[in-house]
């Protein structure tokens, strides 16, 4: 590269009309160009374009064709991503400091590499402010358009390193960023630009509908949102698809400790009822609705639990998933089933949800929505276990000499209780069918005997 061609000098910020003049009445041309607004910016516009060239053959010249980024992408669609900025930033850098360009100060002398405070020829200003108004114009690329929204963000802008968060901001629909500002208030901008680089792409998932419902969920607290975990906000926008999701499990979402559990009850089914709400609504001399309307399990799960949904909320993600869902198996139920199976729950929640600690048990005693029994499909519980058949195994073993609490408190929750139990439950359903045992007996003939004690031997002793 010619030495000429690196030089950063007056001329490199000079428009057409100074340019044209000659070199005795440029000094006087440019003290008149300078008078004009935004001449700096002006300046610094035509020093970059004319830069920009020599950037890229710089690139070209000392990286590896595989690294290139710079090649074939004209200047103002660089100015429009934080990556090619940062890179064409490095470039100068680099060339600055080995002597590839030379940077002229206001009298014209070599200003040496890393002194930043001193004021450059080619637009009059030091290449600390150069940096900032670099950024700012790189703002108004990406916010081309939305100008009114660069309004809102341009005064915490700061160096290149707050470019990567501008492009995501700058991809905000206008009703996302009505949302935020409406819940941040004057502190909108030290709180988007103060979350790190990963926790704003997260938190930038969440689409507009999910912003709204976790402001109506959680009221105040919906600032608490910037400060979750990546995963988990990214758990949300994979999994949480619509609205009444967020409705229904409502400011029970701060109970969640993990994005794993988050998945899960995102898992949960949900079913349009759209045609049912709008028969009803027509039935009754209302319109139709606009959109769709769902109903979650998240809703039947809460509603069957009751005071218990939050402490299942706390538990490992695999177990949340496994008893939300037996759990949302009630609404397949009607009538005196569904009674009885709400008080099962109760019992089973009141006594004995602490002690579970992961879905193996819960699939030991056949509690799954796979169980035609426990769906209701059918009634004959020679079929499979019945969930009151489950919860009288667990009265028995809580009612046993040598086993009761310690036994929950202990083998219960480990791999060699599971298979214990697993095992008790083949045992019973073989019973039942042989007519040895019935099911509205289990937990006094388990209590009270050893007839069905054969995989529980070893297990436990009190």
């Amino acid at each position: 590269m010619e030495t000429r061609l690196t030089v950063i000098g007056e001329t490199l910020g000079d428009g057409e009309i100074v340019a044209a003049l000659p070199s005795f009445l440029k000094g006087m041309g440019r003290s008149l160009a300078n008078m004009f607004p935004r001449s700096t910016r002006k300046r610094l516009n035509r020093a970059l374009h004319r830069l920009y060239p020599r950037l890229q053959n710089v690139e070209h010249k000392v990286l590896k064709p595989e690294s290139l980024l710079l090649q074939g992408v004209p200047l103002d669609e660089a100015l429009a991503d934080p990556d090619l900025i940062d890179r064409g930033w490095a470039v100068f850098q680099a060339s600055w400091k080995a002597g590839l360009v030379t940077l002229r100060d206001l009298d014209g002398d070599p200003i040496p590499f890393g002194k930043n405070g001193l004021e450059t020829a080619c637009c009059g200003v030091a290449m600390d402010d150069v940096e900032e108004a670099l950024v700012m114009i790189a703002a108004e690329h990406m916010f081309a358009g939305n100008e009114m929204a660069l309004e809102k963000v341009g005064d915490v802008l700061g160096g290149l390193a707050d470019l990567p968060k501008l492009r995501i901001i700058a991809e905000f629909d206008a009703l996302r960023l009505d949302h935020l500002r409406e819940a941040f208030g004057n502190r909108f901008e030290e709180i988007m630009f103060g979350m790190e680089l990963e926790h704003l792409k997260a938190f930038a998932r969440l689409e507009p509908h999910a912003l709204h419902a976790l402001r109506q969920s959680m009221g105040k607290e919906f600032i608490e949102v910037t400060q979750w975990d990546p995963d988990y906000l990214n758990a949300i926008a994979d999994t949480f698809q619509v609205v009444e999701q967020f409705r229904d499990l409502g400011p029970y979402i701060i109970s969640v400790k993990s994005s794993e559990t988050i998945r899960s009850i995102g898992s949960w089914s949900i079913r349009d009822i759209t045609e049912q709400v709008n028969a009803k609504r027509v039935k009754q001399g209302k319109q139709r609705l606009k959109g769709r309307r769902y109903e979650t399990d998240i809703a039947v799960v809460r509603h069957v639990l009751g005071k218990h949904f939050e402490v299942l909320m706390e538990r490992p993600g695999d177990l949340v998933d496994a008893i939300g869902r037996v759990c949302a198996t009630t609404r397949h139920l009607s009538g005196p089933a569904r009674s009885d199976r709400y008080d099962q729950i109760a019992k089973l929640a009141d006594r004995y949800l602490e002690y579970f600690s992961s879905a193996d048990m819960v699939k030991a005693l056949h509690l799954t929505e796979n169980n035609p029994v426990v769906r209701g499909d059918t009634d004959d519980s020679n079929v499979d276990l019945s969930f009151g058949e489950a919860v009288l195994i667990l009265d028995g073993l809580w009612n046993k000499q040598g086993f009761g609490r310690p036994f929950f408190e202990g083998p219960f929750q480990n791999e060699k209780g599971v298979k214990a139990i697993a095992g008790l439950v083949t045992n019973i359903q073989s019973m039942k069918k042989r007519g040895s045992v019935k099911g509205g007996e289990i937990d006094k003939i388990l209590g009270s005997t050893d007839l069905l004690d054969a995989s529980l031997k070893g297990v436990f002793k009190k």
